[in-house]
């Protein structure tokens, strides 16, 4: 069973409306863990079967104006995490894959955090994140890359929990296994960040 719907809302955490926030955990996380209920009472029956999770690299680190997004993507680690060391029991296997950004139409879908309607201290800060997420997203992998993954691992016999699709994607899970304290990261990512508060010419 492979699953792969999510949607997106741009803008740190405080962004978005308690509406928006549980409409993205609804679909990217609670959609997941109610179709798992209702298909594996038959799959421990046949003591088989195969979970494939479409994670992010925004589940190993979150980013200044995808925060929440990255929750949810952060919930499908810890929930694949759990199912790997317990569903093995009937012989069903767990497999998140890790893509790093990937050439879809994500940016045109996304929307951005209604919660500041009025006087929005990220105005300015949201436009520029749409801006470099569509210019980074026309640079990502071809999601056929994904499907070829997928496939791979449906034949495999004892697939990994884990899996990165490219090499930005193993660097990154690789630089926060020897980052524990993430003050690297922290530092580059507010530097990366500065000129998303400036206003756009």
């Amino acid at each position: 069973m492979i699953f792969n719907a999510a949607s997106a809302i741009i803008g740190p955490p405080d962004a978005l409306s308690p509406c928006e926030v549980e409409a993205m955990f609804k679909v990217n996380v609670f959609s997941i863990l109610r179709l798992a209920q209702l298909f594996l009472p038959s799959m421990r029956k046949k003591r088989s079967g195969h979970f494939i999770l479409i994670g992010s690299t925004a589940g190993i680190e979150s980013c200044g104006f995808f925060g929440i997004y990255a929750a949810t993507k952060f919930a499908l680690e810890a929930i694949a995490s759990s199912w790997a060391t317990t569903l093995y029991k009937w012989g069903i296997k767990t497999t998140i894959i890790e893509p790093g950004a990937m050439n879809t139409n994500l940016p045109n879908t996304a929307s951005i955090g209604s919660y500041y309607s009025e006087d929005d201290p990220y105005k300015d800060f949201n436009r520029h994140a749409l801006i470099f997420l569509k210019n980074c997203l026309k640079e990502g992998i071809d999601p056929d890359e994904v499907a070829n993954l997928i496939l791979e691992l449906l034949k495999h016999p004892s697939p990994a929990l884990r899996y990165q699709t490219c090499s930005y994607s193993r660097d990154l899970a690789h630089r926060h296994l020897c980052d524990p304290e993430s003050k690297t990261w922290l530092e580059e990512h507010r530097k990366f960040l500065e000129d998303f508060y400036k206003p756009l010419s």
